[in-house]
């Protein structure tokens, strides 16, 4: 026993733990669930139980008769009900077991919020998502809740109602921004403390975007930005020529070694006026972006930059150049390069669906992986598993070569890689 510790405080903390354990099993049993008897009542046996050392400590012997006359006084109480071993009553218990009758009494004694309780508490918190603008967000609403109904905890943590009211309160905001949100500037928005969201609910709400979302980014962030909010304000890099309108201004982006940032304001209020290109080439990667319109300046090509899944700013941007390219049906080809890999793979198809759909591939096929196959990335088991995963889904099909080389040579490759070796004197068809 702790140095301290006398009797009045062994016996106050003992009764809230034996009624807490035997209520969490009580609260995992049928008759929980059910709300009827089920074929067990929640019970312990001591010798299994986490009070063993304390009963069974032969350097103490008070403690075992100061647990007696806590449990005693709960049988008395009509709480629980007592097994004593035989030839030993009194002296030595086998079981304690609660009175189903009794549980409500056995809350209130120990302090504890019932479970019930809890759950109820939890959906009226999420309540609000039931009319959510967003279908995912409502799906899992609605799956949670019917879990929720059986008593189910569904992977919530009961004890942080306030953690999934702040959730609420950001699924409720989402679709409310119009434009890319900067991280910081959401949070002060949404919390009036420009650290809260990130320190409070970010990690909450990207488990639940890798859970409830189709897509699969690599990082975090890029789940983030998937839904507006971002850690800086973001721009979208292009380079070659094309012509665009902002008010009563027209900037002609031809003859810019270095190609132009254009800023969410701007590509929010432009309006493309010309395409002067042989072909529009996609580039996943940054550097591969830089070298690209260093080798091959002068080549009659629109470049942009992609950065992985298209964030927000760049996805207006997107729209734009493909109803333009729809509405003046404009023949130009379009290409997107990234790399060889499940992330490079899920992007070509998530561009080609959404925006070109006569998208082509550059440079990402069977004969690259096998020719710097030498150079790539080697791959461990758990991904290997998502390739053979992809290779089962009918959505790409028209990659069933590339995934087939990925598993048998065991590699991804890099799109840096390839860029270093490939011949930019050819043209892009």
């Amino acid at each position: 026993m702790e140095k301290g510790v006398n009797e009045q405080q062994f016996k106050n903390r003992f009764i809230k733990q034996v009624l807490g354990y035997l209520l969490e099993k009580y609260e995992r049993s049928q008759a929980f669930v059910r709300e009827q008897p089920g074929r067990s009542k929640p019970q312990f046996a001591i010798k299994e139980s986490p009070f063993f050392s304390d009963y069974f400590d032969e350097m103490d012997f008070r403690k075992r008769e100061w647990m007696h006359d806590v449990l005693l006084q709960l049988e008395q109480q009509g709480i629980v009900s007592l097994s004593w071993v035989k030839f030993k009553e009194g002296t030595e218990l086998s079981k304690v077991v609660l009175s189903l009758d009794s549980v409500e009494s056995a809350y209130t004694l120990s302090g504890i919020t019932p479970k019930l309780e809890k759950i109820k508490r939890l959906q009226e918190i999420l309540k609000p998502l039931e009319t959510h603008p967003w279908e995912w967000v409502k799906n899992w609403w609605k799956q949670t809740d019917e879990a929720l109904s059986r008593k189910k905890t569904s992977g919530l943590e009961l004890d942080d109602p306030d953690g999934y009211t702040d959730l609420v309160k950001v699924l409720l905001k989402l679709p409310k921004m119009e434009l890319d949100t900067p991280k910081r500037l959401f949070s002060q928005d949404v919390f009036l403390d420009s650290k809260y969201f990130e320190q409070k609910v970010e990690k909450r709400l990207v488990s639940l975007l890798k859970t409830c979302v189709e897509k699969e980014f690599e990082t975090d962030q890029e789940y983030l930005d998937s839904v507006g909010i971002v850690q800086h304000p973001r721009s979208v890099f292009v380079s070659g020529m094309f012509q665009f309108r902002v008010g009563e201004t027209i900037i002609n982006s031809k003859g810019l070694p270095g190609g132009i940032g254009l800023s969410m304001q701007t590509i929010m209020e432009m309006e493309i006026l010309s395409l002067q290109t042989e072909r529009i080439i996609m580039v996943e990667n940054l550097t591969s972006y830089y070298q690209w319109i260093q080798y091959r300046y002068g080549f009659d090509e629109l470049v942009i930059y992609t950065g992985g899944f298209p964030h927000g700013v760049l996805r207006t941007f997107l729209s734009k150049l493909a109803t333009f390219i729809d509405s003046y049906h404009v023949k130009i080809p379009v290409y997107h390069w990234g790399d060889i890999d499940l992330g490079g793979i899920r992007i070509f198809e998530h561009l080609r669906q959404n925006y070109f759909k006569e998208l082509q591939p550059l440079w990402m096929d069977e004969q690259i992986l096998i020719k710097y196959k030498d150079r790539g990335i080697p791959l461990k088991d758990p991904y290997l598993l998502k390739v053979k995963a992809l290779l089962a889904d009918p959505r790409y099909a028209t990659w069933v070569n590339v995934l087939r080389g990925m598993i048998q040579h065991r590699v991804r490759i890099e799109q840096e890689t390839v860029f270093e070796y490939a011949n930019f004197a050819g043209t892009a068809e």
